[in-house]
């Protein structure tokens, strides 16, 4: 029993001598001025400076209230050091922003809603678990009340310019109830039921002041804090992103049903790869275009496919005789 028990102690002993030697060659191989400079680069970088002054829509953000202020603090921090996703999501705005907020200015809507569906999917057509699909995350419902078409084979929340104009209407429907363009923002968030609901219980008239669920509490918050990350990305160690490239387009205006989309894009001398790619919102292998009604398909203007087509089969013009181009 003794040896067992002196065993074991020697093994500890040998432990601690091996780990004093690993120590003092690990600090050989990084001298201390080197980790002393790393850790005070890393103090550095977590430190971020909320700006004086912030403004959504035109309203200025009271961040002399503490609650307020330690809201957009952290939004702050988690879009400033969500890395990848935030350098992706600046690269992205630099292509769409400018298109959305042409959109929106256009139709009396103040500049910053363009940070919406930065806020509701990245700036992707995702879906949500709750079936809210596309860049502004249309539930089906509220898609038709605002003009979309979700029907087996065409989802227009998936058409991002489609759906900003949709965004629009449900914008300005918001703004006649509420006269306030944060609240707007928090209804698009929450429902419009939903905000008069907690206006009226808590008796107050701002968003800065009610009491909301985690969500939709943080909701304005992260788009403000966004739309300064956006507009001085080098002040939070990102590039500034270039004018985004765009390619040359051209639609083809087509009435009738196609049967096959990929014999189609054969046709249009493209793949259905870039059929689907430039046109999400197309969700099956086919169109059905009812009587009356007309739908837009976007192609790339010069596009070159990486190998030859294979012809298109002989009853392709009668499949494709609907379709006119415009340039």
């Amino acid at each position: 029993m003794k040896n067992i028990q002196f065993g074991v102690l020697l093994l500890l002993v040998l432990g601690l001598i091996a780990n004093t030697i690993y120590e003092k060659i690990a600090s050989k191989r990084t001298p201390s001025y080197i980790l002393e400079e790393k850790a005070y680069q890393f103090k550095e970088k977590i430190v971020v400076e909320i700006p004086k002054e912030l403004f959504f829509a035109g309203e200025k953000v009271p961040l002399e209230d503490a609650e307020v202020l330690s809201r957009v603090d952290r939004e702050f921090y988690v879009n400033a050091f969500w890395h990848a996703n935030t350098a992706l999501v600046i690269k992205r705005a630099a292509f769409w922003l400018p298109q959305f907020e042409k959109i929106l200015t256009d139709n009396g809507i103040p500049a910053d809603f363009k940070y919406i569906p930065i806020i509701e999917s990245t700036l992707t057509n995702a879906i949500s678990p709750a079936g809210a699909t596309g860049f502004w995350q249309f539930m089906p419902d509220a898609a038709a009340e605002t003009g979309l078409e979700v029907s087996e084979d065409v989802d227009e929340r998936y058409n991002p310019i489609k759906s900003a104009y949709a965004a629009v209407k449900y914008f300005k429907q918001a703004h006649s109830k509420f006269k306030n363009w944060t609240l707007v923002a928090a209804a698009y968030n929450m429902g419009m039921g939903g905000i008069e609901g907690v206006l009226a219980y808590q008796r107050v008239t701002s968003y800065y002041d009610l009491y909301l669920n985690p969500e939709t509490s943080r909701y304005v918050m992260r788009a403000i804090a966004f739309k300064d990350i956006y507009e001085n990305p080098e002040k939070y160690g990102y590039a500034r992103a270039g004018n985004a490239t765009q390619v040359p387009t051209r639609t083809i205006n087509v009435n009738k049903s196609i049967a096959d989309l990929a014999e189609w894009a054969i046709s249009q001398k493209v793949t259905y790869k870039i059929v689907k790619e430039y046109n999400p919102w197309l969700r099956t292998k086919k169109l059905t275009v009812k009587q009356g009604k007309n739908y837009i398909i976007t192609l790339p203007k010069d596009y070159k496919p990486n190998a030859p087509l294979r012809e298109a089969t002989s009853d392709a013009p009668t499949r494709m005789d609907s379709a006119t181009t415009a340039n």
